[in-house]
């Protein structure tokens, strides 16, 4: 029953991915959690992220790292996809960013390996972050 669940709640992530960009280039694939519970999961629920995965936490304005292994890069969003924090949140840590609609996660080094900063605009594939 546990491993049927988990497939579901997998799958739920899969079909809802969403494409961020940058200037209108594509930079990763993102599981949208928009749900309590997929948020309550948050990066545990997904499979392992590669160098183009993420997940979108909203609404967010805070993140933990507890039971983490590998510290995990942290980009804070507002309502109109400005980035307004974007930090390396190692192991066992809690992270707020105040005025933030939205976190996005992602593996170690990606942040920088896609030069995000704050104050770019960071737009999802279906327009709008709310």
């Amino acid at each position: 029953m546990f491993s049927e669940i988990k497939e579901q709640l997998r799958s739920t992530y899969l079909s809802n991915k969403v494409t961020l960009t940058r200037l209108g280039a594509p930079l990763l694939y993102a599981y949208d959690a928009k749900s309590f519970y997929q948020r309550l999961r948050g990066i545990h629920g997904v499979p392992s992220l590669g160098p183009t995965d993420a997940i979108i936490l909203r609404p967010c304005n805070a993140v933990h790292t507890f039971g983490m292994k590998c510290p995990i890069d942290v980009v804070f969003v507002n309502r109109n996809g400005v980035i307004l924090k974007s930090i390396c949140v190692i192991p066992n840590r809690v992270v707020v960013c105040f005025g933030a609609m939205v976190a996005v996660e992602m593996a170690e080094g990606t942040a920088a390996r896609i030069q995000l900063a704050v104050g770019q605009k960071f737009v999802p594939s279906h327009g709008e972050w709310t």
